[in-house]
């Protein structure tokens, strides 16, 4: 099962427009464009936007001895190969600025000009501008850079979230999500926040500690289970389902009584 943002995304890469994916922690940015480069044939390249992120970075370097340190970019400018920004907005804003040649078809490299092949695609991935307080050391990206992306808002998919674990969980940690935004809590829950809940129901480790460091609150975790509580479907009991001999003697009772 696909993003339901993925055949937009696609068809905007096909077309060769430069694509920015902005998008909460865990809503499946990264494994969105990995999709669609391996659907296009497209080898995937990538790095990841940080402080230390430099235009030597991007564009490679002249070493001490005068030779040329190409870098994952010029390979794939050169080549024809996907190339995506891992959290651009992790970047210094101005090191994006050697970027702005693109568009017109060439970049300037330490060694030389260099002409953009036709396949080369460029990408990249954000956490949204309006969150910025929770995620430390972002930046706001500057109007020259983001004017040379088409950008994909990319929300969590809740039928992509059930596709990858249960009705059950999606449903627990909806619920989790409702207490921390009813308590204007600055924390939230990620899709890998439901799929690892997941994978600790299947090896036993799915508990009230864990609870603990999801909702980070003792009077969260007691809210989270009297909705939990509240919105549990009762169950229906026959013979077939009663597990007890009350339950069974229950089921009697209501079968004289009808």
């Amino acid at each position: 099962m696909k993003h339901n943002k993925h055949t937009e995304v696609k068809t905007l890469i096909e077309n060769n427009m430069n694509v920015l994916l902005t998008g909460e922690r865990g809503s499946g940015k990264s494994t969105l464009l990995m999709e669609v480069a391996e659907e296009l044939d497209y080898e995937f390249v990538s790095i990841t936007g940080t402080r230390q992120t430099t235009v030597g970075s991007l564009l490679g370097f002249i070493s001490v001895t005068g030779t040329y340190i190409p870098s994952l970019l010029r390979s794939a400018v050169e080549d024809g190969k996907m190339f995506v920004i891992e959290e651009m907005d992790g970047m210094d804003p101005n090191t994006l600025l050697c970027l702005n040649t693109l568009e017109n078809g060439y970049l300037a490299f330490p060694d030389g000009l260099v002409n953009v092949h036709d396949d080369f695609r460029l990408c990249a991935t954000a956490n949204p501008s309006t969150e910025h307080h929770i995620y430390t050391g972002r930046s706001s990206l500057d109007a020259a850079s983001l004017d040379r992306f088409d950008e994909v808002t990319v929300e969590r998919d809740k039928d992509l979230e059930i596709h990858l674990t249960d009705e059950e969980t999606y449903h627990e940690i909806s619920l989790m999500r409702l207490v921390l935004s009813d308590n204007s809590s600055s924390k939230t829950l990620s899709m890998r926040d439901t799929l690892r809940s997941y994978q600790r129901k299947q090896i036993g480790l799915y508990n009230d500690k864990y609870l603990d460091k999801l909702l980070g609150d003792k009077d969260f975790i007691s809210m989270y289970k009297k909705k939990l509580k509240d919105t549990k479907p009762k169950k229906v009991l026959t013979q077939q389902t009663a597990t007890n001999i009350d339950d069974l003697w229950d089921v009697v009772n209501k079968t004289k009584g009808n």
